[in-house]
């Protein structure tokens, strides 16, 4: 049986969009279409194998989004569908961190397979050794052979913090990111605190978590997410 993924398409031509997903669930990943990469951030909490990102998109760059979320997840999996054709367009494509690079119009048989062989390609062994590891689903942080244990909303602050740019959020954003019903600063202090203390009782350097006067946090490592 084919591997599923978990997989995430930015494309703003909704037609396509949605065309793309459905193609997707029909073989039975897990897919979430969004038309923006703001609306990615917005979930950062949520683990993604794969992303398959147009690259004149509004906003953000599919280019520029590539690059910051290669290099917070270097393990994830990216295909680029995109009307740029140009030979310089295709190597600027690989270099902002690409797998694969398609040009439109790309059937749905040609993504699948590309999806198909992408997803065969990951695996543990492509983790960079000596980095902090963030494993999502198990709640928990490892480095040199020791483990710090999380809750929920720790790990989710952890991975939205690694995902944003400049690896910062405000306040606000990262009370929503830890779904606290405390929604004051002082609550997410002593969240931040806490995280810190586990942080460092497995070797990473302190402050891994820096506080930015009246705007929120910054992380201050290199974490990998898998």
């Amino acid at each position: 049986m084919a591997s599923k993924f978990s997989i995430v398409v930015i494309e703003d031509d909704l037609s396509l969009l949605d065309i793309t997903v459905q193609a997707l669930r029909g073989v039975g990943h897990e897919v979430r279409g969004l038309p923006a990469t703001d609306e990615f951030d917005e979930h950062a909490d949520t683990p993604v194998d794969m992303l398959i990102i147009d690259l004149n998109l509004p906003g953000e760059d599919g280019l520029h989004f590539a690059r910051r979320v290669r290099a917070a997840q270097p393990r994830i999996g990216i295909i680029m569908v995109t009307a740029r054709t140009r030979p310089t367009e295709r190597i600027e494509g690989y270099k902002s961190g690409a797998d694969i690079y398609l040009t439109k119009p790309t059937s749905m048989e040609e993504l699948l397979s590309a999806v198909q062989a992408l997803g065969m390609r990951l695996s543990p062994s492509d983790l960079a050794p000596g980095q902090p590891r963030l494993h999502q689903r198990k709640l928990q942080v490892e480095f040199d052979n020791k483990f710090a244990l999380l809750t929920d909303p720790e790990t989710r602050i952890l991975a939205a913090l690694a995902r944003a740019v400049g690896q910062r959020l405000e306040n606000w954003q990262l009370l929503e990111i830890a779904g606290s019903d405390d929604f004051s600063k002082g609550a997410l202090e002593v969240r931040i605190a806490r995280l810190r203390k586990k942080l460092e009782k497995i070797g990473l350097p302190d402050p891994s978590i820096r506080a930015i006067r009246n705007f929120g946090y910054q992380l201050c490592i290199s974490l990998q997410l898998i």
